[in-house]
């Protein structure tokens, strides 16, 4: 009864009777209700919507929810039906989910049963009270590739909850929603298998929660333990060789993440040499875009006149910490329009590097791929520098234009149109008196 990360299912239609459990495999995919069954002739586990929480079960003290599940229709999103954009940070451990208010649901966001039941969550996974944490289901994440398949992403706990505004794309209309920040916890110990056996205990209202905990995976027991200081420990984080192939820089074929990079690349290529120079602003754009989704403070400085800039596109700043705990890191970024298929110089980026003094940190953005060579040369020499492929580009610019409710080319005109403004002959250190 187990549930391996990244194993996809097959999840049937409500018509015809495929969802008996006795169908342990369908289309070569093994059947989500066999393999989450649970034989007590109670609800079983379902992914009707997005947000599904299983019904509780006990009494006083003991009562809880076995789980809630969490579906992202990644296809759907920046639809009528899906107008948010959900992200998984598989590698590092981060989830960004955003609730299921919509604008019939003004003025109270609370209202939807699905932000109810992870608001309700929220409490007892930031509890500083280990009764509360034993009580606490756990969220069991999958992604929608196709009509009739779910993926199973892990589980995990919620961080952070911060309320957002959002763009209905059909009418325009603004409405307020949840976003919930989740720490993906590790299944390491485990050998990255899911065991339902641990739900199946907490669906049973005659054993115990201590009972239960027996059951679930070692990182979330230590985060019952110990809290939210366990979190760091007991994130999941994927150590790599530090090699990224080609295709894995780039948005999978046919996604909508490859028409946008096609049509930043159309944008700023439309004139040619003098036109992919204003692609510093998008760089600008995108660097803090993925800083911040790291929980990063990065604060834009300035982009650099191009007669000068001595291989330095745009300046930043990096804060870490706060208050009088605080320090400030020169953040030296470098933008390159290239074509998607193409590959980045190794020279680029020693340019780059070559204008990094102690305390400073690059960002090299680029509309195409990154060498297998440049990234062993990075991380042979430990250069301090952040690289940002095209797929991460397109990324996080579609990303930005479904949140404001606006298409692809509305957004690159809006950054391009204050790309003067944003123009300085300054020194690089100057950012740090911002």
């Amino acid at each position: 009864m187990g549930l391996s990360v990244h194993e996809q299912f097959k999840y049937p239609s409500i018509k015809g009777d495929a969802r008996s459990p006795e169908f342990a495999e369908i289309d070569g995919f093994r059947n989500f209700f066999a393999a989450t069954l649970v034989s007590d002739g109670l609800g079983q586990a379902k992914l009707e919507m997005g947000i599904n929480a299983m019904a509780a079960v006990g009494a006083s003290s003991q009562r809880r929810r076995p789980a809630v599940l969490l579906r992202s229709a990644l296809r759907k999103a920046g639809t009528s039906s899906t107008p948010w954009h959900d992200s998984f940070d598989m590698d590092g451990g981060r989830v960004r989910y955003f609730g299921d208010a919509k604008v019939q649901h003004m003025p109270n966001p609370r209202k939807p049963p699905g932000n109810k039941a992870l608001l309700e969550q929220f409490e007892l996974h930031t509890s500083p009270e280990q009764h509360k944490r034993l009580q606490a289901a756990p969220l069991l994440f999958f992604v929608a590739p196709e009509s009739g398949v779910v993926e199973f992403r892990g589980f995990g706990l919620i961080e952070n909850v911060e309320l957002v505004s959002q763009i209905e794309p059909k009418t325009g209309e603004a409405f307020s929603n949840y976003a919930f920040d989740c720490a993906l916890l590790s299944l390491t110990s485990e050998g990255e298998q899911f065991d339902w056996r641990w739900i199946a205990a907490r669906k049973d209202a005659a054993q115990s929660l201590e009972a239960s905990l027996d059951l679930a995976p070692r990182s979330w027991q230590d985060w019952v333990s110990n809290g939210a200081e366990a979190v760091s420990r007991s994130r999941r984080v994927v150590a790599r060789m530090g090699i990224t192939r080609r295709e894995e820089q780039l948005p999978p074929p046919g996604s909508p993440e490859e028409q946008v990079l096609e049509e930043i690349y159309d944008f700023y290529s439309a004139d040619g040499l003098k036109r992919k120079a204003r692609f510093e602003a998008v760089a600008e754009v995108v660097s803090d875009f993925i800083i911040s989704q790291s929980h990063g403070q990065y604060r834009r400085g300035w982009i650099t006149r191009g007669t000068s800039d001595g291989g330095v596109d745009f300046v930043g700043r990096l804060d870490v910490g706060s208050g009088f705990s605080k320090a400030s890191l020169v953040v030296l970024g470098q933008a390159k329009c290239e074509a998607p298929n193409s590959s980045t110089s190794g020279k680029d980026i020693a340019r780059t590097v070559a204008r990094l003094r102690r305390g400073w940190i690059g960002c090299y953005v680029t509309t195409g791929t990154f060498s297998t060579h440049t990234q062993r040369e990075v991380a042979d020499d430990r250069y301090p520098i952040l690289l940002v492929p095209g797929g991460e580009v397109a990324r996080a610019i579609r990303t930005m234009a479904l949140k404001d409710g606006i298409s692809v080319a509305e957004l690159l005109r809006r950054i391009d149109a204050g790309y003067e403004e944003r123009v300085r002959d300054r020194d690089p250190s100057q950012v740090l008196d911002l």
